[in-house]
């Protein structure tokens, strides 16, 4: 069974040994591996591509989420998210 789950862009070059040995020392509960963005400011003007008018939205910034090229879960968080999604607990932001 797979102890993590990697999400890459479609055009990273991903060099799998390294990213192995740096896996290797990681403990796979409780694990994110990315770039965090902790204060995005949420777009409010209608002509960009992601903008979240106040009602689907009412905060001024995102919550803190991971960002980048690559991700790296491990499986615990990957079934808590997909568990969070089937109760419907979590909502589609964009």
């Amino acid at each position: 069974e797979a102890e993590f789950l990697l999400k890459t862009d479609d055009d990273v070059y991903l060099r799998p040994a390294p990213l192995l040995r740096q896996l290797e020392h990681r403990i796979p509960a409780q694990y994110a591996w990315a770039i965090f963005d902790y204060i995005s400011p949420v777009p409010r003007d209608e002509e960009d591509n992601f903008y979240n008018p106040e009602e689907t939205f009412p905060f001024p910034v995102f919550p803190p989420y991971p960002r980048g090229v690559v991700r790296v879960l491990s499986m615990d968080v990957v079934r808590l998210l997909a568990k969070a999604s089937q109760e419907g607990r979590l909502r589609m932001i964009y």
